[in-house]
């Protein structure tokens, strides 16, 4: 009988910037130190703010991205197969790239960005809760910005650059060690809109997240099997250095 192998697991997610070539530059980064065996699990939600994750308690996208009581949750199905499979899931690491839709310049919207920081550290602790961990869920999150090119268009939805600086800040507070990190997209290209990288630099972003999170939580040794990517939806996504299992 094979001896059982530890099968390294992330999940990455968020809004429409969290896509699969962002994901899968993730993985990428991450093989050298937590083995080509390690699971990556990724989904987005384009345009939706953290409130469909999670406020005072879970909403419908941790449902279908993390966990449920009927075991059909995107991370939790996977985690799952690993057991069947024999082997031991063990999850090291959560990466999220969402925030847009959470930011506002009026009353309302400033209510929304204080309450971010306990919805997202209060998911984590609800999913380590959920997965019966005993240590925290380690994160890195990509910070927000907006493109000062299209301040009129920011404008017109809502929003200034002082309440997405106001959120930049609330991301930045929370992601500290021990339990997060951060890398800044200030400065990241958004060639077409307010907010959207190019798929280049979501590139670039996720092997430098990537990089962060293994500079900051150390590594585990590589083990030597096919990287295997985890997703709903493709994207459109091209993935060369391992497989691409959609959702059942």
């Amino acid at each position: 009988m094979a001896e059982a192998a530890t099968r390294n697991v992330f999940f990455a997610g968020g809004q429409s910037n969290a896509k699969s070539v962002w994901g899968s530059a993730i993985a990428s980064g991450l093989q050298a130190s937590y083995g080509s065996s390690l699971v990556m699990v990724w989904t987005n939600h384009p345009g939706e703010p953290l409130s469909n994750w999670y406020t005072t308690g879970t909403k419908i996208n941790y449902s279908n991205d993390l966990f449920n009581a009927a075991g059909t949750g995107l991370l939790q199905s996977q985690i799952q197969a690993i057991k069947n499979a024999g082997d031991e899931p063990v999850l090291r690491g959560f990466f999220w790239f969402q925030g847009e839709s959470d930011t506002g310049s009026n009353t309302t919207g400033y209510a929304t960005m204080d309450a971010y920081t306990n919805r997202f550290l209060s998911m984590l602790t609800q999913l380590k809760t959920d997965l019966v961990m005993t240590n925290d869920i380690r994160f890195t999150l990509a910070v927000i910005d907006a493109n000062t090119n299209y301040l009129a268009d920011l404008i017109s939805i809502g929003r200034d650059m002082a309440c997405v600086d106001y959120l930049r800040a609330r991301q930045m507070e929370m992601s500290v060690l021990p339990r997060g990190s951060y890398v800044d997209t200030r400065g990241y290209t958004r060639p077409t809109d307010i907010w959207h990288l190019s798929t280049d630099e979501l590139t670039r972003l996720g092997g430098n997240m990537a990089v962060t999170f293994t500079n900051a939580f150390g590594a585990s040794l590589p083990t030597g099997l096919p990287v295997e990517i985890v997703s709903d939806d493709a994207d459109g996504a091209i993935f060369p250095t391992g497989t691409f299992s959609p959702r059942i």
